[in-house]
């Protein structure tokens, strides 16, 4: 077909040529030189799209042979001679397909829409769409000349766009103010248009936690009103104190570390504006940059102290990016700066590790604990310790480790940096426990013969000492308490206790939790996910089930019991990998001796034997001797380091050979699950489609609960129940089955009726739902 095609009465002409190459490869040379002709006959603007029965590239084509090199040579050739490009496609790669099973299948991209330059000029917008059809082995070719416009109020005026120039005329400022001034009436028509739309977003992102969602709840919640609250209370410590609370700090930063920290800041590493370049390279705070609003949110329906609320300061970005960027140059040296006995905030730790070395310690305390002899374990707690910290303490500070960054003095210390601050300033507490420990005031606690003396732990505010409870001791504890309260710590309290967490992940990551109580978590998150009011509650599927991926017809649901073993898993992990931790050098001594690898890794996995006497290559002789040819070859082909470099762990579970918890938890989730009964088990290409439709997510949750047929129909409802009514509530008819339910109520066809899926699909009257889902995903409706 080659035809001319003009739009419109004004419009231009062009030329439409309708392909279908020629299929057998012999001939196709003549097909390429009849469209050269085609080409020679007119000099209009050119369109030509259909079935070329070949590819322009290696990647169009997915299974079989390779096509040959020469044949796709000739249709680029032609192409060229045509002066014909391709317009590229949106949708499927590929527009036809064998239809055979794998792995005999076969797909190609055949279908092309190519045109001139002169065409292309006429529509720049055109797009080219591949559209699925269940009817052939090709895909048509949709070619949208210009761009479809959904919606259209202001019945084609362009968008309304303001110009600087406009600020030159004198007028300008009294017209826009008396547009601003004049009342706003509502369009009737406009206003039901956005009404219908809005409606049409809530029932796309209002049923799933989206960005749309959470806004929206929390604006609907109730405002709690600003009544009253109490006076401010401080007291502020004297420079004797501060002198004397920062003078045992040690000088750990050297001149290498100072030179980093406070080498000049370049654009390409900050990436910042000019005006932060300037404060970061100058130190020299401009007026205002650290400008901020206070704003408290209260805790409470009725607050009355400054204690019920929470600050929040809002500052400018370029203060937060100064922050960050001052954040990322100290953050690698904290490690190196503070103590072991911190966990918090420092790069490479977790505060899980002094979590374990606590539990562990509390442990010994308990069960060493007769006669006279006794331990105490004390936990202070610091009250707003980000917001009270002194800033002439924290200057003190941070030149007490000869850390001297001269910061200038704000507000308050906000954004990224405050937690790294703070840990210094919790350096000072640390570095008095360490000279009470060397006077002999608090001796602290050790586990074992050889293992390192405990006497406190830092969790970021919160901490923790270990001591013997004699009556020394007690007295120098009460003194060295009221003093820090007094002078450094301005309020120091017991902590309330913290809600409880719907999944307790520190405590997971530390314990193996007793089965019964991970039990018990679990019946809380299905109970709260089957509550259905103050109705009886049914839980159609067991929480095994539940707890399968959703391309294995769950809902993924975490199993408790593989996530605590891959949490501690985690932990286990830790202490291989990092033997400079304090964890590990705590735990290996008391529980495993004095070696962490002899129990866990047995000697016949070193392989050390097997070397020659230089360590540079195996030692055939003895690897042939000892295994068999098959193995021997692929152990003769591992190389061997030239360098001597340190053995290290791999993960075999990950590629990159780094442990997660995801695969951990995987691998745990593998070992636990039991032998599978026979039964119906879906593809995961069905449960793909199912959730990756373009619909709310109640009803892609209602189609999953009709696949595994747990919906509340009455031949469900009689399996659990005693329930009387067994005939349908639309027809009463028959019995209502999801078959019934689907296909055979007359309500129920007169739905499919109207929907745009043929109804040949459903006169075959499936047997189960699943088999029909299973039927319906490999067509296209």
């Amino acid at each position: 077909m080659d035809v001319s095609v003009r739009l419109n009465e004004v419009g231009d002409w062009w030329r439409f040529t309708g392909i279908y190459g020629e299929p057998d490869t012999g001939k196709r040379f003549e097909f390429w030189n009849l469209l050269c002709r085609l080409h020679h006959q007119s000099i209009r603007p050119w369109l030509c799209a259909g079935d070329f029965n070949e590819i322009l590239a290696h990647s169009e084509k997915k299974g079989g042979p390779l096509r040959a090199e020469w044949q796709i040579r000739n249709f680029r050739n032609c192409l060229a001679e045509c002066s014909l490009h391709d317009l590229g496609f949106q949708g499927a790669t590929f527009t036809w397909c064998n239809n055979q099973q794998e792995p005999h299948t076969v797909s190609e991209r055949l279908d092309h829409a190519c045109a001139s330059e002169s065409w292309s000029c006429l529509f720049p917008d055109t797009r080219v769409h591949h559209v699925g059809s269940p009817y052939s082995d090709h895909s048509p070719l949709v070619i949208e000349l210009q761009p479809r416009i959904q919606w259209d109020l202001s019945g084609g005026r362009k968008c309304f766009r303001f110009e600087a120039a406009w600020l030159q005329e004198p007028a300008c400022v009294d017209i826009v103010k008396e547009t601003w001034s004049a009342p706003q009436i509502p369009v009737p028509k406009e206003e039901t248009f956005w009404k219908q739309r809005s409606k049409d977003l809530w029932l796309k992102e209002g049923d799933r936690n989206s960005s749309f969602f959470m806004p929206k709840q929390v604006g609907d919640t109730r405002r709690i009103p600003f009544e009253n609250c109490g006076v401010f209370t401080s007291s502020r410590p004297r420079p004797d104190d501060i002198q004397s609370g920062t003078e045992c700090l040690q000088t750990v930063v050297n001149a290498e570390m100072v030179e980093d920290l406070l080498r000049p800041y370049t654009e390409t590493e900050s990436d910042v504006i000019s005006c932060v370049l300037n404060f970061l390279n100058s130190r020299i705070l401009p007026m205002g940059f650290n400008e901020t609003h206070i704003v408290l949110i209260p805790k409470c329906k009725q607050p009355q102290s400054l204690s019920q609320y929470r600050p929040i300061s809002l500052c400018n970005v370029a203060y937060k990016i100064a922050s960050k960027s001052i954040a990322n140059r100290l953050k690698p040296w904290l490690d190196r700066i503070i103590s072991p006995a911190q966990s918090a905030f420092v790069p490479g730790r977790l505060i899980t590790d002094n979590v374990l070395l606590a539990f562990e310690t509390n442990h010994f305390l308990n069960t060493h604990s007769r006669g006279r002899k006794h331990f105490m374990n004390l936990k202070l707690d610091i009250s707003k310790a980000y917001d009270r910290v002194e800033w002439s303490f924290l200057k003190r500070v941070l030149v007490g480790p000869n850390l001297d960054l001269s910061l200038p003095r704000g507000d308050s210390v906000r954004g990224t940096l405050s937690p790294y601050l703070f840990l210094l300033c919790t350096e000072s507490l640390s570095a008095l426990f360490r000279e009470a420990a060397d006077r002999g005031s608090v001796r602290g606690v050790a586990v074992c013969s050889g293992a390192p003396r405990i006497s406190h732990l830092l969790f970021a505010d919160d901490t923790m000492v270990f001591s013997p409870a004699d009556v020394p001791t007690i007295v120098s504890g009460n003194g060295f308490k009221d003093g820090m309260r007094r002078h450094y710590l301005r309020q120091v309290r017991r902590s309330y206790p913290s809600s409880v967490q719907a999944i307790p992940s520190y405590a997971m990551s530390c314990f193996k939790l007793p089965r019964t109580l991970l039990q018990e978590f679990q019946a809380l998150a299905a109970n709260f996910f089957w509550h259905d009011g103050d109705r009886r509650r049914i839980h159609w599927l067991a929480w095994d089930k539940m707890c399968k991926s959703k391309l294995e017809g769950g809902l993924g649901f975490r199993n408790l019991e593989a996530f605590n073993l891959a949490l501690l898993a985690k932990q286990l992990w830790r202490l291989l990998s990092r033997p400079e931790s304090l964890t590990r050098g705590y735990l290996v001594l008391h529980l495993f001796g004095s070696s962490l690898q002899d129990p866990l890794i047995s000697m016949l996995l070193w392989v050390h034997e097997l070397f020659s006497e230089d360590l540079h290559d195996w030692n055939v002789e003895l690897i042939r001797a000892m295994f068999w040819p098959e193995d021997r070859d692929l152990i003769l082909q591992l190389p061997l380091s030239l360098v001597g470099s340190v053995d290290l762990l791999v993960w075999h579970y990950s590629k990159n050979g780094l442990f997660s918890v995801r695969s951990a938890y995987h691998l745990a989730l593998s070992m636990s699950v039991k032998a599978s009964s026979s039964g119906t088990c879906w593809p995961p290409q069905l449960w793909h489609k199912v959730w990756q439709a373009p619909a709310p997510n109640k009803a892609k949750l209602f189609i999953w609960r009709a696949i595994r047929n747990i919906l509340p129909t009455a031949s469900n409802l009689q399996k659990r129940i005693p329930y009387d009514n067994f005939s349908c509530p639309l027809c009463e008819s028959v019995s209502e089955g999801p078959i019934h339910t689907f296909f055979h109520c007359d309500f129920a066809r007169q739905v499919w009726a109207l929907s745009n899926i043929r109804w040949h699909i459903l006169d075959s009257s499936p047997l189960s739902m699943e088999a029909w889902m299973a039927d319906l995903s490999t067509k296209t409706v």
